[in-house]
């Protein structure tokens, strides 16, 4: 019988069609220089093997960007030995916010008890534009029974669902991406603001947020604005102030708020250390809280507390928050709904005395 002959290129075609297979290139094959460095054949070789995966569908060429991978098997990421849990931050976890690092504390003696470990990752290359690179590297190198997205971006969130990486999203969900989340109800939250806010008699209402805009961010827009949709009296106005989160942005945007000839009475901050802000820069200005100006705060934080007058605020408790997220990493993979569980939390409306009628 005779042995069938199998040209270089058709080798080297199969052994690229393994390496695929297996997960050594994802999405984008290397340039050509480097797969003819890399698998010790010329650059003709190369080629050939390249318009045999063409032919196979395996690849397709794009002009300017090189050869994307349309073809694979690939397996899902193989659980970590020692059964851990993996969270993602843009920055270290001491510069987060103490709330944050409350609940991580909390999930990760939630996790404990199931037997699990939390292990932090932090970076920004995670949260560019294109996180494609870090994200395959970290997953390949550190792989994780699941993972905890913080802050996640839209090319994260698509990323982990896209790789079918098990993950769940502390936060809001961007453009519909079906994955897991737990986060609080921000619309609602602040639809219940901007309400207390009417019925307090304010008929001139802002809300302060960030920039870039996060899908939390642009929840407490919506919700706060819909309140004054339906508000029945017609003569509400909401102005929605947007800064580039700096302390001196922050200044900028309170100065052209209070220099409206029809100036808000009441603000909500979106931030709980945009809140220090604020309310101090008032006071530099000369308003006093609440007699001249409202406040209200859409997040907490411990410290808020010690902030004299004691600010208005929404609070969810941190061992609250871990147990949604700790319970939607246990249960993952073993819902048969078709729908991904999201989780809204509603926390506690406190009164402080940062909040009053208008004088």
């Amino acid at each position: 019988m005779t042995t069938p002959f199998f040209s270089l290129a058709h080798q080297v075609a199969g052994a690229m069609k393994a390496g695929i297979e297996e997960g050594r290139w994802v999405d984008w094959l290397p340039g050509e220089r480097l797969l003819v460095a890399e698998l010790n054949v010329s650059r003709k070789t190369v080629r050939k093997a390249l318009a045999q995966l063409r032919h196979d569908r395996w690849i397709e060429s794009e002009l300017g960007r090189g050869h994307r991978i349309i073809r694979r098997t690939r397996p899902r990421p193989k659980k970590a030995a020692d059964g851990s849990v993996g969270l993602l931050l843009p920055v270290a976890i001491e510069f987060q916010r103490t709330y944050t690092n409350l609940w991580i504390s909390e999930l990760r003696v939630f996790l404990a008890a199931h037997n699990l470990q939390l292990r932090v990752f932090s970076g920004q290359k995670f949260y560019s534009g294109s996180p494609t690179r870090a994200l395959e590297k970290i997953v390949q190198h550190e792989p994780q029974q699941a993972w905890v997205l913080t802050h996640s971006t839209t090319a994260m969130q698509r990323w982990f669902h896209q790789r079918e990486v098990p993950a769940v999203v502390a936060g809001s969900i961007h453009g519909g991406v079906p994955l897991p989340s737990v986060d609080l109800d921000y619309q609602a939250l602040c639809r219940h603001a901007a309400g207390k806010m009417l019925h307090a008699g304010h008929r001139r209402l802002a809300i302060v947020v960030g920039e870039p805009e996060r899908a939390g961010d642009r929840e407490s827009i919506n919700g706060f604005e819909r309140a004054i949709e339906l508000h029945t009296g017609g003569d509400a106005k909401v102005i929605v102030s947007r800064h580039d989160c700096s302390p001196a942005g922050l200044a900028r945007s309170i100065q052209r708020l209070t220099k409206l000839r029809a100036a808000p009475t009441a603000i909500l901050v979106a931030n709980s250390a945009h809140y220090l802000t604020v309310h101090t820069s008032l006071a530099a200005r000369g308003f006093t809280i609440p007699h001249d100006v409202s406040l209200i705060s859409r997040d907490d934080d411990p410290y808020l507390a010690f902030v004299h007058p004691e600010p208005t605020r929404y609070a969810c408790p941190p061992a609250h928050m871990a147990r949604q997220i700790g319970r939607s990493l246990i249960t993952l993979g073993s819902s048969d709904l078709a729908v991904p569980r999201i989780a809204k939390l509603m926390p506690e409306f406190i009164k402080g005395a940062s909040f009053a009628s208008p004088s």
